[in-house]
């Protein structure tokens, strides 16, 4: 009987022993992700929207980071959270993009639509979210918005700028080559609906022209399975500010130019953050152009 708990003591211990030894040599990488990546971004999202209750926007922005580069597509959830964090920081344009970017992927059920909806209201009567003081200190301290195309150094960067374009196409039209320059870089960057996913038989192609001396006009051809379908639009540089931003996802392969004032969008083209740029500046150069000319 004694010999029999021995053995039975001695199998108990190899189990136990040998399991932590074995637990002991295979510790788990603190960055190596186990649990499925739609899980991970649902723990990273949880966690941002956790530290933005608290008012912890430092933290909150590091978890979207974090659910961004995952490289996956981001749900609805993530736009507002980061809306959320730029309307902190008085980022509007910004900010609004990102609530548009929820509105378009969420239903009106959705949890933050209205709260949305709401916001982008308030974003076009900033001045209203901004506390006095701080409108009054960044009056002091901060330059005056670059709208008009009379400051000194932005007439000098943009002259010089379209210098270069026009000789760049051989014309004396500084118009002209600009036009010409948009459309080469859209040519060159067409938008592939699906181009993350999988090759598809939609293609996005826009194009810029003007409409006697002071309208532009964007028009786009969509192409899919044989069939062209065309829609344009055209807007007056009288009074338009000549800022744009840009934005270029990784997980959707496009990068998007908007008018920053109005965060109406230009151009969709392909993943390529420095033609979407080239873009903008080209973009503010014509306007300026077409002010200046209808100015004189």
């Amino acid at each position: 009987m004694l010999k029999y708990k021995m053995v039975t003591f001695l199998a108990y211990s190899l189990v136990v022993f040998g399991s932590s030894n074995l637990m002991a040599q295979t510790p788990l990488n603190s960055t190596e992700i186990r649990i499925p990546v739609e899980a991970e971004l649902q723990r990273l999202l949880l966690a941002a929207d956790k530290f933005l209750s608290s008012e912890d926007f430092a933290t909150s922005q590091s978890y979207l980071d974090r659910a961004e580069s995952l490289n996956i597509e981001l749900p609805a959830n993530y736009y507002y959270f980061k809306a959320s964090i730029e309307t902190h920081h008085n980022n509007w344009s910004q900010a609004r993009f990102n609530y548009e970017e929820y509105i378009l992927r969420s239903t009106p059920e959705d949890k933050y639509y209205v709260k949305s909806l709401e916001m982008i209201t308030q974003i076009e009567n900033r001045i209203a979210l901004t506390p006095i003081s701080e409108t009054e200190q960044e009056t002091e301290t901060a330059p005056a918005p670059e709208i008009t195309w009379d400051s000194v150094n932005s007439v000098n960067a943009q002259d010089e700028y379209i210098d270069k374009i026009s000789k760049l196409y051989l014309t004396d039209a500084p118009s002209d080559a600009l036009v010409n320059h948009i459309n080469t870089l859209l040519s060159s960057t067409p938008y592939n609906a699906a181009a993350a996913v999988v090759p598809s038989s939609t293609r996005i192609q826009t194009s810029i022209s003007l409409e006697g001396t002071d309208k532009i006009r964007v028009q786009k051809t969509m192409t899919q399975d044989g069939d062209t379908q065309i829609t344009a639009f055209s807007t007056s540089v009288y009074g338009l500010s000549r800022e744009f931003v840009t934005r270029c996802e990784a997980v959707e392969s496009k990068c998007t130019v908007k008018h920053k004032d109005s965060l109406s969008t230009w151009f969709e083209i392909g993943n390529d953050e420095a033609a979407a740029l080239e873009i903008s500046e080209a973009l503010s150069a014509l306007i300026y152009t077409l002010q200046k000319n209808n100015r004189a």
